[in-house]
């Protein structure tokens, strides 16, 4: 059996490769990962390094599927990858020389369409009739006439969800008015209020949040009508299955509740559900999660009683020792895959993501995050799931500048979900969770559209402090089930993606060539606070481009007949055949399907 020719595998991937000149017009040993990135920039000057190195990724990828049966390409092909995954001081460098390219790039060109306009402006002026020029009062001043020109021109997003009476889109709303903050905010911080300087951070993060439904929010750039339609927009876009609490629980809750309203015996209504917990531990352990739980806010009733009250002064560390990173670590169990980190600890993504924004300064910290769920892959790097903050009192300028900068917690997780996740079309979300002393707001990240992250409020519930309290608890445990299930299903998906990579690069086997995400795209820079002496600047990639137009093969123009549907174990063995669905053997160079592999006797 002859392998694939190299010509005819090239002739594979040519069309899905982004720079197909750059891979196939030298030889293999001329291919660097700087010299990409010039040709790169050469044909799209404002790429930034996010955007770049998925698309050097994607490529090397695919030509390592396609061609790995060429030991040359193979070789030269992982060097590149391990190059890029262990963030070398070389590519470091560049990128830190280029951001600073780009933020002149930007410059220059947000000058440019000023000195266009100022031209456009004045030979208007020229043809105007002497009436015209004469009505001085209805005329707009020359500089707002400049100033709203270049918005329009150069401030538009294409996420290409509109509102009633608008002509512009969504996303363009929220970060015209998040720029317009930010000039501000340049000249005098202290002249934005609270909530001012959030609709500003959200929105140059590309954020529109639904978590907040104040006056104050990012609702007031929009009228009552808007607000509503948006809304209703994404209650149907984003809506997330719940769980189906199983009619055992609710009814365990209604026994405990009217125990303890007899007999006030905490002791005997913890022995009830224990047993039930252990009865469950093998045969159903979600369910028993559930009685874990329960038994959990049980003994918190019983022994901490004074962490439920919000008049006593409690320190907001003992909220999360003796409450939440307990709850926490019941739903999420330290030998699964999804592992819980407390305390306060940085997200390696942000600082990336930050030094970007800032390369001058000397010393750059991301976000500090109070509550952290991981999923740990190789060399132990930990991707974020989900992400917390924890306050003692929702005081009201402490809370809106902790939801402000959870938002953008939360979008980095995005953002680092989809760069993982680069091979597959799949939805992600991340869970944001805001910890008030006893009360908890549960809320969800999505990737809504090209360009506009949406943040939308999923559940708000308080650890009961009274027996009659008791009756909302199966509302509760129903959504941090589902937060549970949801946030299982993403690690899954990285789990399964990391596999799957690893497994290409070992396979001596030619494996199909990967999908590639259309949300990468998508994606957008996040805004951070300037370190030290350094000055706001507004993320070079808060606008996108228009979308870049896709030539896709018909699939009735080609001659290869469709493969059958495979199982989880989707690698072919070194002799070219899969396991199906259905039990049969299929050849991946014959095609042919066979009822059980040809060895097995």
């Amino acid at each position: 059996m002859a392998d694939i020719t190299e010509e005819a595998a090239w002739e594979s991937v040519k069309d899905s490769l982004y720079l197909s000149a750059y891979w196939m017009n030298q030889i293999v040993d001329d291919w660097n990962v700087i010299d990409y990135f010039i040709k790169l920039m050469e044909k799209e000057p404002t790429m930034d390094k996010r955007m770049a190195t998925a698309k050097i990724m994607n490529d090397l990828e695919l030509i390592q599927t396609a061609l790995i049966h060429i030991p040359k390409i193979k070789s030269k092909t992982t060097t590149m990858i391990s190059l890029i995954r262990k963030k070398s001081q070389v590519v470091s460098t560049f990128w830190e020389k280029h951001t600073l390219e780009l933020e002149m790039v930007s410059l220059d060109h947000k000058l440019y369409v000023r000195k266009t306009q100022a031209l456009l402006e004045e030979e208007a002026l020229n043809r105007s009739t002497i009436k015209r020029k004469q009505n001085n009062s209805s005329l707009v001043p020359k500089s707002s006439k400049k100033r709203g020109v270049d918005i329009q021109i150069h401030q538009i997003e294409y996420d290409s969800i509109t509102v009633p009476g608008s002509d512009v889109s969504l996303a363009t709303i929220i970060k015209r008015k998040a720029v317009e903050f930010h000039e501000k905010f340049v000249l005098s911080p202290d002249d934005l209020t609270p909530r001012q300087r959030k609709i500003m951070s959200a929105g140059l993060s590309s954020i529109l949040d639904l978590t907040d439904q104040s006056f104050g929010s990012q609702r007031s750039i929009f009228t009552a009508e808007q607000w509503d339609y948006i809304n209703v927009y994404f209650e149907e876009r984003l809506i997330i299955k719940r769980h189906a609490l199983d009619d055992d629980i609710s009814n365990t809750i209604k026994i405990v509740q009217n125990t303890l309203r007899l007999s006030n015996d905490y002791e005997c209504a913890i022995e009830y559900v224990d047993k039930l917990k252990q009865k469950y531990s093998k045969s159903d352990k979600l369910k028993a999660t559930a009685f874990k739980i329960i038994k959990h806010i049980l003994k918190t009733m019983d022994n901490y009683g004074h962490l439920l009250h919000e008049k006593k002064v409690v320190r907001e560390n003992e909220y999360m020792r003796l409450i939440w990173s307990y709850l926490l670590e019941l739903l999420f169990p330290p030998k699964g895959i999804v592992r819980v980190v407390t305390g306060e600890s940085e997200n390696a993504y942000s600082t990336e993501s930050k030094k970007e924004q800032y390369p001058l300064a000397k010393s750059v910290h991301g976000f500090k995050i109070d509550i952290r769920l991981v999923v740990e892959v190789d060399d132990e790097e930990e991707i974020d799931l989900a992400v917390g903050e924890c306050a003692k009192r929702n005081n009201d300028n402490k809370a809106i500048k902790d939801n402000a900068k959870l938002l953008r917690e939360c979008k980095d997780s995005i953002d680092r979900l989809i760069n993982t996740l680069k091979d597959t079309n799949d939805d992600v979300m991340s869970y944001m969770i805001q910890i008030t002393g006893s009360s908890c707001a549960l809320s969800t990240m999505h990737l809504a559209a090209n360009g506009l992250y949406v943040a939308k409020h999923r559940f708000t519930f308080n650890m009961p402090h009274r027996f009659d309290d008791l009756s909302s608890l199966s509302e509760t445990l129903a959504q941090l089930l589902t937060m549970k299930k949801e946030v299982q299903s993403v690690a899954d998906k990285i789990i399964k993606e990391r596999t799957k990579t690893h497994t290409a690069e070992v396979s001596f086997n030619r494996q199909k060539a990967p999908m590639i995400n259309d949300r990468l795209s998508w994606l957008r820079s996040t805004w951070y606070s300037p370190p030290g002496d350094q000055v706001s600047t507004v993320p070079i990639r808060c606008f996108g481009s228009p979308p870049a137009p896709r030539f896709i093969k018909e699939a009735s123009t080609s001659t290869e007949q469709p493969e059958p549907q495979q199982t989880g174990q989707s690698t072919a063995d070194k002799y070219g055949w899969v396991k199906l669905d259905s039990g049969e053997h299929y050849n991946i160079y014959t095609k042919e399907t066979l009822s059980k592999h040809p060895l097995d006797f």
